[in-house]
């Protein structure tokens, strides 16, 4: 984890960092690439999901102040609305789609 924040670093550092390309794009770019349209909408699925399916009722009720009404809107808001649309999220930035 420490190279990769060096790698990072030194990008900026001149010519001699900032010209090795991967996938055509400096390191700096390339990870700015993989965090922002890779890791970012499948942690937010993994949340999602989590929240949705692991989470127990009693924990949800809970937090929603045992309000039955607005936890049957956000369980099922969360547990089948989010992971489909962040789901589109992701496949439309890695390219699958393109709208």
């Amino acid at each position: 984890l420490g190279l990769m924040s060096l790698l990072t670093v030194y990008s900026f550092a001149g010519a001699d960092w900032a010209s090795p390309q991967w996938l055509g794009m400096s390191y700096f770019d390339a990870i700015d690439q993989l965090t922002e349209k890779v890791m970012l909408p499948l942690g937010g699925l993994a949340v999602a999901v989590f929240t949705g399916w692991g989470v127990s009722r009693t924990i949800s009720l809970q937090m929603l102040d045992n309000n039955t009404k607005v936890h049957a809107c956000w369980i099922f808001c969360v547990r089948y609305l989010a992971p489909g649309a962040i789901t589109i999220v992701f496949l439309q930035s890695i390219g699958v789609f393109n709208f």
